[in-house]
C-alpha cells in the first residue's frame, strides 16, 4: 500500500496544474471577450458572463456541449457589456448635464443592440412554438424581457434628445458670445440680455429663485445645467457660476422669471430659439455669459 501516497500526490499535482492552466486561459478568454486586455476592473455583469463563456468553452472543447452554446455565450458577453454601458450612462448619471454626447450615442447604440438581440431570441422561440415544441406560455418571460428592453431604448433616446437640446443651448450661448466679441449686433427676435448690478450666487440665489418659482407655479424650476458640466467641458466653455433654465422667455413662466431676475438685479441672457443654424433651444441663461476656457500655452 506504500504506492498510494505517491500516486495521490501526483494526481493532486496534476489537478492543481489543470486548475491553474484553466484559470489562466479563462482570464485570457475573458479579456479577449471583454475587449479589456489591460486587466483593468471589469463590470460584475460582464465578468460573470465571461466566466460562463470560459466554462462553456471548456465543455465545448471536451465535446460535452454543441458549438451553438458557445455562440450564445459570446452573445451573452456582448449583451452584458451593453447592459454595463446602460448602467453607467443611462442609470449611473443622475444629471443629464453630466452626460457627454459620445456617452449618449454609445448608450442608445447599446440599448438598440439589446433590443435586437432579444428580438432574435423571441423569434427563435416563436419558431419552436409554431413547431409545437414549446407552449406559448413558455416564452412569455422572453416576450416580457423584449418589452422591457424596448422601454429602456425609448428612455435612452429621450435622454439623448434632451442632451441634444442642451447642446443646442450651449451652442446658442457660444454664438452669442462670439457675436459680442466681434461687435456684431444679434437679432432682437432671437436673443436679448439684461445686465444687472447684483452678483449671482448659485448656492443662495438659485435656491431662492426655485422656491419663488415653486410657490408661483407649483412645480420645480426646470434647470437644465448648473455650473460647469461635462457638456461645457466638451465644448470648451466656462460655465462656472452660471445656470441654464429650460424656459421659453416669452411663455408665461419665462416672462415671470425674467421679471424676477430684473427686480433682483441679476443678469440673464434670453434665447427665443434657433441661433446660427443650431437646433431650436429656447432657454434663459442666468448669470454672465459663458466664457471660452483658457488653455495653457505650450
Amino acid at each position: 500500500m506504500s504506492w498510494i501516497l505517491p500516486v495521490l500526490f501526483t494526481l493532486s499535482l496534476l489537478c492543481f496544474q489543470q486548475v491553474t492552466a484553466r484559470a489562466d486561459s479563462g482570464s485570457s478568454a475573458a479579456s479577449e471577450a471583454s475587449g479589456n486586455p489591460s486587466g483593468l476592473p471589469v463590470d460584475p455583469l460582464v465578468l460573470r458572463a465571461m466566466r460562463n463563456l470560459d466554462r462553456i468553452q471548456s465543455l465545448v472543447d471536451q465535446g460535452a456541449l454543441p458549438k451553438k452554446r458557445l455562440d450564445q455565450a459570446l452573445r451573452d458577453v456582448d449583451d452584458a457589456r451593453d447592459q454595463a454601458t446602460l448602467d453607467r450612462a443611462l442609470y449611473g448619471v443622475s444629471r443629464i448635464q453630466d452626460l457627454r454626447p459620445e456617452d449618449a450615442a454609445e448608450m442608445v447604440a447599446a440599448a438598440e443592440r439589446r433590443v435586437e438581440s432579444q428580438r432574435l431570441a423571441v423569434a427563435e422561440r416563436n419558431q419552436l412554438v409554431d413547431a409545437g415544441v414549446l407552449a406559448r406560455t413558455e416564452i412569455a418571460p422572453q416576450v416580457q424581457e423584449l418589452e422591457s428592453r424596448q422601454r429602456t431604448l425609448e428612455l435612452a433616446r429621450d435622454r439623448r434628445l434632451l442632451l441634444e437640446q442642451l447642446v443646442a443651448m450651449a451652442k446658442a450661448e457660444a454664438e452669442f458670445e462670439r457675436a459680442k466679441e466681434a461687435a456684431i449686433t444679434t437679432p432682437k427676435d432671437t436673443m436679448f440680455r439684461f445686465d444687472g448690478a447684483a452678483q449671482f450666487h448659485i448656492d443662495d440665489d438659485l435656491k431662492s429663485i426655485d422656491n419663488a418659482y415653486q410657490k408661483e407655479f407649483h412645480a420645480p424650476l426646470p434647470v437644465s445645467a448648473i455650473g460647469q458640466t461635462a457638456l461645457h467641458d466638451a465644448m470648451g466653455f466656462d460655465h462656472h457660476g452660471r445656470v441654464d433654465v429650460a424656459l421659453n422667455p416669452d411663455q408665461k413662466e419665462g416672462v415671470w422669471l425674467r421679471a424676477l431676475l430684473e427686480r433682483r438685479g441679476i443678469s440673464y441672457i434670453a434665447f427665443r430659439g434657433a441661433v446660427a443654424g443650431s437646433a431650436t433651444a429656447p432657454h434663459i441663461h442666468i448669470g454672465a455669459g459663458s466664457l471660452r476656457l483658457r488653455t495653457a500655452s505650450r
